[in-house]
């Protein structure tokens, strides 16, 4: 059973991280490197980020799992208040949830 948790939680947190990943990037293409340097700044730490949750995925480290999980949950749900000015919030608050949900029931299973 934890198995099945385990490849729940990281599918989320994989598709959390990588969506993170995509929309920091996504900024570059329409603009100067030189004049947007704070942008190359956020895509360095959206990607070390997903690097982190390939490596504890790949080593199928629990303990590292749920701590990348509810970073991606502070993420989104950080990534939501932008959202809202935007009237693009449904995405980042979706991943919030469903990275929270998937990491609960990862601890709670992995402590039966």
């Amino acid at each position: 059973m934890n198995k099945a948790f385990f490849w729940l939680c990281s599918g989320a947190t994989l598709l959390s991280a990588l969506v993170s990943a995509f929309f920091s990037i996504l900024p570059l293409a329409d603009s100067t490197l030189a004049s947007h340097v704070v942008l190359l700044y956020v895509v360095s730490r959206s990607l070390a980020i997903l690097a982190v949750v390939v490596v504890v995925v790949a080593r199928k480290s629990i303990p590292g799992l749920v701590a990348m999980t509810f970073t991606m949950t502070l993420v989104q749900l950080f990534d939501v208040l932008p959202g809202l000015f935007a009237n693009d919030f449904i995405g980042p608050l979706v991943l919030c949830v469903l990275n929270l949900v998937t990491g609960l029931l990862l601890v709670r299973h992995q402590t039966r």
